[in-house]
């Protein structure tokens, strides 16, 4: 990483696993009105206004005078918060702490309301490790802005171009950084032709041809030889 002196992490999705589903599995044991709820009562869209800034309080009152009917579910989103939190990720919670060890300075950058960010400060204690950390419903403003970028640069006095920011969402101006996606780890060339003649193996292998072995029977081996060259 020539040139690069600071890694900025994304939370949600990339150091912790977030889903409200973690929750609400148990609370609604109906996945069809659980997936109705989380799609279009306590929605993605209604959550990130909590991440821009705007209170639980409001957001709570305003989702139970549209849909009534859901108001106990309504207070659970945030009043069970906690339970939404799965746990750390554990490969990049390792990439970070390689790079602690390599001298870099790590910073998060995170979409999250400013009421809740105490649960993952109190849960995962490898957020120490960070030397800053800019929260977008303390800030009122959130990613993809390029306000909330230059907030972190000129909090921590940062040049963008010695900046590596780990996110995952492949778009979005991440204020001059080098960007990349977190979630997907990079495929060189020379693994996917591995992989393509690993898949091929079932279909066109001699054994095959010879014996006229069903193709399933070499399913295993195909998908063993594929954790190999993914891992």
């Amino acid at each position: 990483m020539e040139g690069i002196r600071n890694v900025v992490f994304d939370f949600g999705g990339v150091l912790i696993d977030w889903n409200p589903r973690y929750f609400f599995r148990n609370y609604f044991r109906d996945d069809e009105r659980m997936e109705y709820f989380l799609s279009h009562v306590c929605s993605p869209e209604w959550n990130e206004k909590q991440d821009a800034g705007r209170s639980i309080a409001e957001a709570v009152a305003e989702a139970k005078s549209l849909h009534p009917e859901f108001s106990d579910a309504i207070e659970c989103y945030y009043g069970h918060f906690a339970e939404s939190l799965g746990g750390p990720i554990e490969k990049n919670v390792q990439r970070l702490k390689d790079y602690k060890a390599q001298g870099f300075r790590l910073y998060g950058l995170t979409n999250w309301p400013a009421e809740t960010f105490h649960y993952a400060l109190e849960r995962f204690d490898f957020l120490s490790l960070l030397d800053g950390i800019v929260v977008s419903g303390v800030e009122k403003v959130k990613k993809p802005d390029s306000r909330i970028y230059q907030i972190l640069l000129t909090r921590y006095s940062l040049n963008p171009a010695e900046c590596l920011f780990l996110d995952d969402r492949p778009s979005g101006n991440a204020g001059g950084t080098h960007r990349i996606r977190a979630s997907f780890p990079a495929i060189s060339p020379s693994r996917i032709g591995l992989a393509i003649s690993v898949l091929l193996y079932p279909i066109f292998s001699h054994k095959r041809l010879r014996d006229k072995t069903p193709f399933w029977e070499s399913l295993p081996l195909c998908f063993f030889l594929l954790s190999l060259v993914f891992s």
